[in-house]
């Protein structure tokens, strides 16, 4: 009964390696160019594209500071270490 549910897992787990990759995730590893090409894969406009990638360098910028930011919080570490031990 457990050994039938992995076929479907299985299956699953090959075609994960035919998905492209997140154009955001691939922005964040720096990689702009492979993100255009993924995008204009999806987007028919390159104006499209080029407004996207704008979009995902802004909201790149902003979380990362906004993260560093909430570390230096004490209400946050508080809030982190309950969960954590939790």
């Amino acid at each position: 009964m457990l050994g039938i549910i992995a076929i479907p897992a299985f299956i699953m787990l090959i075609f994960v390696f035919l998905l492209p990759m997140s154009p955001r995730w691939l922005m964040l590893k720096n990689k702009e160019d492979d993100a255009k090409e993924v995008l204009s894969k999806m987007r028919s406009d390159s104006d499209a594209v080029s407004q996207e990638l704008l979009e995902i360098k802004t909201s790149l910028n902003i979380k990362k500071s906004s993260a560093l930011k909430l570390l230096n919080k004490k209400f946050f570490l508080k809030v982190l270490v309950v969960g954590l031990i939790l």
